[in-house]
């Protein structure tokens, strides 16, 4: 085969490149943007797509823009078509573009939104519980989402938290979110969590559409479980979120939004004892001057005992101190106790890694031990065929005879003279007659 005609790679792609830069130098075309992104170098980067197509568009850093790119807009691009040959494919360089209206999409979402909104779906927020002890989240069970969420959650607030799987994109969405919330509902009150997370990573308004049903946002409403949404990243925008009664921008913001944590409650807790014991200590003094004020302001009046009126006073004021000091050691006893329900939280949870790592090197071990076992065991096996082969029993002298099918002669009463006959031996076999 010739080989000096071959184009290499780089070479095929300047040619695509010539050619396109030459017929499709100056183009107008039509679409509704997807998948939009700004990069911080200036550049603008997007999809543009109709009902059955795709192609993918670039606005350089300059290009004078006189409007925000978003996606679902209707646009018109003026530009010309060239290859990326890094990535081998073809796109689309917009030099000017105008917006047409809304995109389909675009329009079915607004619509859908203003409707939910004049029946007061997205009215209804509950309060979230300051301490929660129990979360449940709905995504993916795998990728980076649930590992970050987790992660935080041991670093702000140990609890326990219990994972629905759901499919993130694609047409179980709605589905899986609903089953999600079913399961969760169904649960006794004991088991049942404090909140609902519904998570899940960034992506186009395709890839979000799921979130977007009309059914999911109205279960979503009627959830008698406290819900937070933590669907994309912080300019991803889905009608799940106005239903539920959080919208957090990430995931692991949804984490610590929900979640206390532990460092800033401690310190917290010390200053309002700090707090305590110098209003308590100020309010001592005040008082201790008003004391004596009261005692000078009665020794000028002679028309009472003196001792009599001095005795009053100490009553009072053993009463009043006595009675503020029991207000301030019920406080530092609730500040204790508070203290103390912290640590125990963090020592629970340090125990239970400890435990969760020796139950994971005891599975380890049995495995291995298990492994082992099966391992001799196919060994001893493995003995026992070769040692049963017949081809074992051949390399001691013996041989095998076949007839022309192939059938074994085990008796001398079945062969006939001038039959045909295999005999085999370890080594290799021989064909022949009798005579």
């Amino acid at each position: 085969m010739e080989t000096s005609s071959a184009l290499t790679v780089t070479e095929l792609s300047i040619q695509l490149k010539q050619t396109l830069d030459k017929n499709f130098s100056q183009i107008l075309v039509q679409g509704e943007i997807s998948g939009y992104k700004c990069h911080i170098s200036g550049h603008h980067y997007f999809s543009l797509k109709d009902d059955k197509n795709i192609i993918d568009g670039v606005c350089w850093k300059g290009t004078s823009l006189k409007m925000t790119l978003k996606d679902g807009m209707q646009v018109l691009c003026q530009g010309k078509v060239s290859v990326y040959g890094a990535r081998s494919k073809y796109q689309i360089l917009v030099s000017h573009l105008w917006e047409q209206g809304k995109g389909a999409l675009l329009e079915q979402l607004e619509r859908l939104k203003n409707k939910l909104q004049l029946e007061g779906i997205f009215d209804q927020k509950r309060p979230l519980p300051s301490f929660p002890q129990h979360l449940g989240i709905l995504t993916s069970p795998t990728g980076a989402v649930i590992q970050d969420m987790l992660n935080r959650c041991k670093a702000r607030w140990p609890c326990r938290i219990t994972l629905f799987p759901i499919q993130v994109q694609g047409t179980r969405v709605a589905a899986d979110v609903l089953l999600g919330l079913k399961y969760f509902h169904a649960l006794p009150e004991k088991e049942r969590p404090e909140i609902l997370i519904i998570a899940r990573g960034g992506g186009s308004i395709e890839d979000l559409w799921g979130f977007q049903e009309e059914t999911l946002v109205r279960g979503v409403a009627s959830s008698s479980i406290p819900t937070v949404s933590a669907i994309g990243h912080e300019t991803d925008t889905t009608l799940v979120d106005y239903a539920c009664d959080l919208r957090a921008p990430t995931p692991t913001a949804a984490i610590e939004l929900v979640l206390p944590h532990r460092k800033e409650l401690e310190e917290r807790l010390k200053s309002l004892v700090k707090r305590v014991e110098n209003n308590y200590n100020t309010f001592l003094e005040v008082c201790i001057i008003k004391y004596k004020n009261l005692i000078q302001h009665y020794r000028e009046f002679e028309r009472y005992p003196e001792e009599y009126l001095m005795q009053n006073l100490d009553d009072l004021w053993d009463k009043f101190y006595h009675s503020v000091k029991r207000y301030y050691e019920r406080k530092q006893t609730l500040f204790l106790r508070l203290e103390a329900k912290i640590h125990q939280k963090w020592a629970d949870t340090r125990w239970a890694d400890a435990q969760i790592s020796a139950w994971k090197e005891r599975l380890i071990h049995n495995m291995s031990t298990q492994i082992q076992k099966k391992e001799e065991t196919l060994k001893w096996m493995k003995h026992r065929l070769n040692s049963s082969s017949y081809k074992k029993i051949l390399s001691r002298g013996f041989s095998l005879t076949q007839d022309t099918s192939g059938a074994l002669i085990t008796s001398s009463k079945n062969i006939n003279s001038k039959q045909a006959i295999r005999i085999i031996w370890h080594d290799g076999s021989l064909t022949g007659h009798l005579d």
